[in-house]
């Protein structure tokens, strides 16, 4: 009878991280150059901590952007409540555009009253390379850059829209979700930077049967963008929400959900129904 073979001894696995021996946290408080410490307050308390990324979601066409402009960074810059919450003026408020040239967002700020904010278009740049993107490993770098052109001090919020340029990988991956906003968390830590991303939520089908109900597992992607975000926003137009006004609502972690109803004036800008009531 012939012996049976020897099996070939298994491969030996290396779970050392290859860099581990330079891999350390993020201080749990950032200092400055001399070592005393550095505080920032949370934009939104509750709802948007610094140092958080958050998600914003709707439709395309919804108005996210004029939303963005009358309801969030108008607000902030003047120290006023958003969706019933005191707010804290963030050093700096930059805007990294990707789907527009500059001067589509900035009729909305300028109606808003926000002039000067700082802000770089892709669209804007002359002979951008765009391939760029295609190479996944390169994105985070290309991200840092970006940012570093907008010169925002640390504390500032950065909106990004539409964020998921930046993520390396398929969005219907929830890996790659993950790990892509990993890769940007270490961005914005490093920089000390609270990130507010703006996707955009799935067509609806006409049957409400086949529909998704909440508004959160509408966005385009994998749940991903939403487990490893702070709060995710979303706003909803009537026809949507199957209601009278438009909606806009807060998911967060750490408070309860919550719906605010808004109308447009003449503008095309929001305010909120119990406003105007």
């Amino acid at each position: 009878m012939p012996t049976a073979p020897t099996p070939a001894p298994l491969p030996t696995i290396n779970l050392t991280v290859g860099n581990s021996a330079a891999l350390k946290p993020f201080p749990a408080q950032p200092v400055d150059a001399t070592g005393a410490p550095l505080t920032f307050a949370d934009p939104i308390p509750h709802y948007m901590p610094h140092g958080s990324i958050c998600t914003l979601s709707g439709a395309a066409g919804v108005g996210k952007t004029a939303f963005l402009a009358g309801q969030i960074v108008a607000p902030l810059l003047k120290g006023e409540p958003i969706i019933g919450q005191a707010t804290n003026t963030p050093p700096a408020i930059g805007i990294l555009v990707c789907d527009r040239p500059w001067r589509d967002h900035e009729q909305w700020f300028s109606a808003a009253g926000v002039n000067n904010l700082t802000h770089l278009s892709l669209r804007d740049i002359e002979g951008y390379n765009w391939n760029v993107f295609k190479i996944n490993h390169q994105i985070p770098e290309i991200f840092a850059q970006l940012i570093d052109l907008m010169q925002l001090p640390k504390g500032s919020l950065l909106i990004v829209d539409p964020l998921p340029l930046f993520i390396a990988g398929r969005l219907n991956d929830y890996k790659d979700v993950a790990i892509g906003l990993g890769q940007l968390d270490q961005v914005l830590q490093k920089r000390q930077l609270t990130m507010l991303g703006v996707f955009h939520t799935s067509k609806q089908k006409g049957n409400k049967n086949d529909r998704y109900i909440r508004p959160q597992d509408r966005i385009l992607g994998s749940s991903a963008l939403i487990g490893y975000s702070e709060t995710a926003f979303f706003m909803m137009s009537p026809d949507e929400a199957e209601h009278a006004y438009h909606q806009f609502g807060a998911i967060p972690h750490h408070m309860p959900a919550l719906v605010v109803d808004y109308r447009r004036d003449d503008q095309g800008l929001f305010v909120p129904v119990a406003e105007l009531d």
